[in-house]
């Protein structure tokens, strides 16, 4: 999805018509959505051994 927005800017500025290309907002979209389902899915994976309330989770995280 980053691939096929960076290529819709560029067909943007150089003045390219190619239809799938110049519809990068949708790869935005995509890409959100994307991102907020692994980031659900990786928490459900790793919460029994990361538990949110330690604070030693949110160092980890952070760091």
């Amino acid at each position: 999805m980053a691939v096929w927005v960076m290529f819709g800017h560029i067909a943007t500025a150089v003045g390219a018509t190619i239809p799938l290309i110049k519809d990068h907002p949708t790869g935005v979209d995509v890409f959100m959505i994307l991102s907020g389902f692994l980031m659900v899915y990786n928490y459900n994976l790793c919460r029994s051994a990361e538990p949110w309330e330690e604070a030693k989770t949110w160092r980890r995280f952070w760091i």
